[in-house]
């Protein structure tokens, strides 16, 4: 919560290829010449907090910035040949600085009333989240090129709570709080894919090329929530009681290629397609979800009593 004297912290951590161990083993080496390993890994940890008026207002706030990505297994295609990116550089997932942070304020209004606000934020980006190669059954190998992976953002995951603290008498304790949430992620095509690239499932080889099926989703949820509680304690007598009131929604915008996600090829030759009726919008609406609590405890000589 910060104090009166201004005060923080600082810490690093990383790792890189040259730190981690070949995890091929010799019976595999004909099939993969490289396996998983990281491209990057690193978290800067900051924290700082103080007054801003002493005895009154103080803040406090870390902020943490990450970034970890990862090259994947070789790929190597029907004819042999290892897949690599358009300049050359070997496939990774290519995952973006991630930055999060916070802010709290606390405030001591008096000597009976406290008041807490906090504030969250956090946002991030994969550009080729389901790149790879997977075994299936069957001793069959799935596998996702570059092209036609998905890219997953989260460019919105923000919060903020409020709390009130009130020592209305030295028995009674009242305690009131808000908090909202918003979370959204989408799955996206590549920025090279065309308007009209959908992805090619080819059922003899296990490949899936050209552009994603999964894009594209936009995703988007807001939730509210209302916590008020009070406490009675004297000792012997310890009551409780209170409720919960939720609300919110959730939306869902799906609007793939020529309202295509797949077009399934096999031995060379177009086969069937999957057609999906985009655009389309899906929204989920939660007016109250709510709940009542009251817990009482009495203590007499060494009998307790519990409702």
């Amino acid at each position: 919560e910060g104090g009166n004297r201004f005060s923080g912290a600082y810490r690093y951590f990383f790792s890189s290829q040259g730190l981690q161990n070949d995890n091929v083993p010799d019976n595999l080496r004909s099939f993969i010449a490289q396996g998983d390993s990281l491209k990057t890994l690193w978290h800067s940890n900051a924290v700082f907090g103080g007054p801003v008026m002493q005895n009154r207002l103080w803040f406090f706030t870390p902020f943490r910035p990450t970034h970890s990505d990862s090259y994947v297994a070789d790929m190597k295609r029907p004819d042999g040949t290892i897949v690599t990116l358009p300049n050359g550089d070997r496939v990774n997932r290519e995952s973006k600085i991630a930055p999060n942070g916070q802010l709290r304020l606390t405030a001591q209004l008096n000597q009976q009333n406290k008041i807490r606000a906090a504030y969250y934020n956090s946002n991030g980006r994969t550009q080729r989240y389901d790149l790879g190669c997977t075994a299936t059954s069957g001793n069959r190998v799935s596998c996702v090129s570059p092209e036609a992976a998905y890219a997953l953002p989260t460019p919105v995951q923000q919060s903020g709570d409020v709390k009130w603290t009130s020592t209305l008498t030295n028995r009674l304790l009242a305690q009131v709080g808000a908090s909202v949430g918003v979370a959204s992620y989408r799955f996206e095509y590549q920025e090279d894919n065309g308007p009209n690239d959908i992805l090619h499932l080819d059922n003899t080889t296990g490949w899936r090329t050209v552009a994603s099926g999964t894009a594209y989703q936009d995703y988007l949820t807001s939730v509210w929530n209302v916590i008020p509680k009070i406490s009675y304690v004297t000792g012997s007598h310890n009551f409780k009681a209170g409720m919960n009131l939720e609300w919110g929604d959730s939306s869902n915008v799906i609007d793939n290629h020529r309202s295509i996600s797949t077009l399934t090829i096999v031995n060379n030759a177009a086969s069937s397609v999957t057609v999906r009726n985009t655009p389309v919008l899906r929204l989920d609406e939660l007016n109250a979800d709510s709940g009542v609590f009251v817990q009482d405890r009495w203590v007499v000589k060494r009998l307790s009593l519990f409702g």
